[in-house]
């Protein structure tokens, strides 16, 4: 059996335009600005030992709405989790420092639920003077990590094959362990099982990316997912393809992930389910 889906998107560079969103779901309503109304969410603390510790937590509950965490610094949100953190920073070469974070989620009460602890290399001098491109870099960075934190364990509600996600080939910056995250956590909201090692059920989601020019300073960025079985046949493929900015991808990749993730968690949904019907006969 094989089953291909492609997955076009139109893109529209406007001047000046904060963060292009190339892969977005154009179906899908922006969901930047959760609150949390009628359901618990996350509050941010100030991030002790940080420039800004109240600025820095701004950024971060900003980036775990984009991640469609509930996430707010305002006090008083009832049963909420309460995310804290303190910082420590080294220094390193090349003008740069080494900043590390031990994060604590606990309960409105006190009682502390999980930790993790996440280090980042930073420009000293931004990081130093706080600007809002220095927090919102390393927010960035810092979301994704917290935001499986917030959730925890995501129960399995799909039933069938589990998946296992392999890193992407081809991709620059970092996107090959950022797009595999990525997919994995749409994956686990989607109510899949995903695991870290192949079993002698799973299915396995490969990417792989293909950059080439497109004139007058963009590239065009395919990314192609295959969905295999144990034993590595394709069982089908679901192709992403856009004109983005040249160089756009060459560093940390960030929210594009996450909507390149979305993105493509339909097709490889729709291939998956084309496996289960075929096994049930």
């Amino acid at each position: 059996m094989f089953s291909r889906v492609l997955l076009a998107f139109a893109l529209t560079l406007a001047a000046c335009q904060p963060l292009p969103r190339p892969f977005e779901d154009q179906d899908k309503e922006a969901n930047d600005l959760l609150r949390l109304a009628n359901r618990a969410g996350v509050v941010v603390l100030p991030i002790e030992g940080t420039p800004s510790p109240a600025a820095f937590a701004e950024a971060i509950a900003a980036e775990l709405r984009k991640l469609e965490i509930p996430a707010t610094t305002r006090a008083g949100a009832g049963e909420a989790l309460r995310l804290g953190g303190r910082a420590d920073i080294a220094p390193r070469d090349g003008g740069r420092d080494e900043l590390e974070i031990g994060w604590r989620l606990a309960r409105s009460n006190g009682a502390v639920v999980a930790g993790r602890t996440g280090s980042w290399l930073v420009p000293r001098t931004p990081w130093a003077q706080a600007t809002p491109a220095a927090m919102a870099a390393v927010a960035q960075l810092a979301a994704p990590d917290l935001a499986e934190l917030v959730e925890g364990d995501r129960p399995v509600t799909r039933s069938g094959p589990s998946l296992v996600v392999w890193a992407v080939d081809g991709a620059p910056g970092d996107g090959p362990v950022t797009l595999k995250a990525a997919l994995e956590r749409a994956l686990r909201r989607a109510g899949y099982r995903v695991l870290p090692e192949l079993k002698e059920d799973s299915l396995v989601v490969s990417g792989a990316v293909r950059i080439g020019p497109a004139g007058a300073g963009r590239e065009r960025v395919t990314i192609g997912w295959s969905v295999l079985d144990p034993d590595g046949t394709e069982l089908g493929q679901v192709d992403q393809e856009n004109v983005i900015a040249a160089g756009l991808l060459d560093g940390p990749w960030g929210e594009i992930a996450r909507q390149i993730a979305a993105g493509a968690l339909e097709g490889i949904s729709e291939v998956v389910e084309q496996v289960k019907k075929k096994a049930a006969g």
